[in-house]
């Protein structure tokens, strides 16, 4: 089967840590800091060039969501995998890297190898084929279809119990449509290897890149996406334009595994974080969510008509928990401690423990109803 590379921006820096500099002045800038071009060469045993050089920008890295382990999320800055656009050549040993004249060679088993195409997937509808919302989900490290979709079947199950999907109307509303290839149960097809087991990082997706364009064909048409994680390691990271999220199927603390999947679901129909995290500045959309306001008075918010409580906040930061079900002004939302607010003290789209709070609800049935 014909093969793509890439490269990790972690094998870059080991290589500049062990080797000097060479590499350094690759990924780096002498003005600036920000990561310069590289051009890359295959080359063969007895270092012939072969065929053209080609110029790779190292990416930038960027914050990625991923659950955290008391059942809440947090982002942190990842790196994505270096693709490399040319084939590689039958007769290539190693593939040269070229900065500032300084060349280093790196050899073909240091690269990421993964498939270069999908074949035809077989294919798992859960739900009306004319569902409003048909979320793809595809199969990694599973080695059988019936394993993979037992596991679709069981959340697609614990998701019409959920509210509001578990309102006939609104569980008609959404399919789940599953994609399968058999992958090898250790690393998948994506290079999805298990975290080391005494982690409690729960950053857990492949390569990311790789993974984008292989799905692309299949993914036409979808703008949210899952990669579902044949691991009993709980953790996952949160999809982006482009880019699926990723989920294990493994839960922990009461929380049921399928929490992640739901939670991405959210933020496919139009749901924002609720969470606080502010070590990055993203950019908003305009209007805001219907789940988040910078609207600190309960009058004056987009949800006013259900608020049960009064104040501007109602529950500003470092109040006393509140019930359930008071909706009002609660302040810390959209990774900002101070002013974006949320509708209620608790829900799915700031901890898998909770279901969606009751906005949130309403929002997904103007969505699917």
């Amino acid at each position: 089967m014909a093969e793509r590379h890439t490269i990790s921006p972690a094998i870059l820096r080991r290589l500049a840590a062990g080797q000097g500099s060479a590499l350094e002045t690759m990924v780096v800038e002498e003005a600036g800091g920000a990561p310069s071009p590289v051009t890359a060469q295959w080359v063969n045993a007895k270092g012939r060039k072969l065929g053209k050089p080609v110029v790779i920008t190292p990416p930038e890295p960027w914050p990625v969501e991923f659950p955290a382990a008391d059942g809440g999320f947090a982002r942190d800055a990842v790196e994505d995998e270096i693709a490399l656009p040319a084939k590689r050549p039958n007769t290539a040993t190693a593939l040269a890297l070229e900065a500032f004249g300084v060349s280093e060679a790196l050899e073909v088993s240091a690269l990421g190898t993964l498939p270069a195409k999908l074949g035809k997937p077989q294919v798992h509808l859960i739900g009306p084929k004319k569902a409003k919302m048909v979320f793809p989900v595809v199969a990694e490290r599973f080695t059988d279809f019936a394993s993979f979709t037992a596991k679709l079947d069981e959340f697609h199950t614990w998701l019409l119990d959920q509210p509001p999907f578990n309102e006939a109307a609104i569980g008609r509303g959404i399919a789940i449509k599953g994609l399968f290839w058999p992958s090898d149960p250790a690393t998948g097809l994506f290079n999805t290897p298990d975290p080391p087991p005494s982690t409690t990082d729960r950053r857990f997706f492949g390569n990311r890149v790789a993974a984008q364009a292989l799905l692309k064909k299949h993914l036409k048409g979808f703008t949210a996406s899952l990669i579902l994680i044949n691991s009993g390691f709980r953790g996952g990271a949160g999809g982006s334009p482009g880019f699926s999220a990723w989920s294990s199927i493994a839960g922990e603390g009461g929380e049921f595994w399928g929490a992640v999947a739901l939670h991405e679901i959210g933020h496919a129909l139009g749901l924002a974080d609720e969470y606080v995290d502010e070590r990055f500045s993203l950019p908003e959309p305009n209007p805001l969510e219907p789940n988040v306001s910078a609207e600190r008075d309960c009058s004056r918010v987009s949800w006013h008509v259900h608020t049960n409580t009064t104040g501007s906040p109602s529950h500003p930061t470092g109040s006393p928990p509140a019930a359930a079900s008071v909706i009002g002004t609660f302040e810390g939302a959209r990774y900002k401690l101070r002013e974006r607010y949320r509708p209620t003290q608790t829900c799915l789209m700031l901890t898998t423990l909770s279901p969606f709070c009751p906005i949130c609800q309403n929002h997904i049935r103007t969505r699917l109803g």
